[in-house]
């Protein structure tokens, strides 16, 4: 399996030191995170990462935030499918638009410290949002 590489971001834009992540778990200490993934006719895929989520990740103090760019497919389905069991976000577009476009708009919906941009046939086999 190919290993993926995960970047934070601050919410002002700039890359987070990984060694300011040290969060305290259930104490005052933990970052607020984002996890913010885009996505166009992502039925499948959307049910692979949010079932890997929720059987996954333990991180207590995070969101998901998802533009939909126009799906044709069973996508925005499943976003109200799944809307009652994770903190989720949708923010539906009527149309394709640009990759820094769509970011910048899951961005301002959120006041998360720390922002995650993941595509979203990610898989969360451990604790994704783990900080060591």
């Amino acid at each position: 399996m190919k290993a993926t590489r995960v970047m934070l971001f601050r919410a002002d834009g700039h890359r987070q030191p990984r060694r300011h992540l040290k969060p305290g778990y259930g104490s005052s200490n933990e970052v607020f995170t984002t996890r913010i993934h885009l996505f166009r006719n992502g039925e499948r895929h959307l049910v692979n990462l949010f079932d890997s989520i929720l059987a996954h990740e333990t991180y207590p103090s995070f969101e998901l935030v998802v533009v939909d760019h126009g799906s044709n497919d069973g996508s925005r389905a499943v976003l109200e499918r799944y809307a009652d069991r994770l903190k989720l976000t949708s923010i539906l577009l009527a149309e394709n638009d640009s990759f820094s476009r769509s970011n910048n708009r899951a961005a301002n919906a959120t006041a998360a410290e720390l922002l995650l941009l993941l595509n979203n046939d990610i898989i969360s086999d451990t604790r994704l949002l783990r900080f060591a």
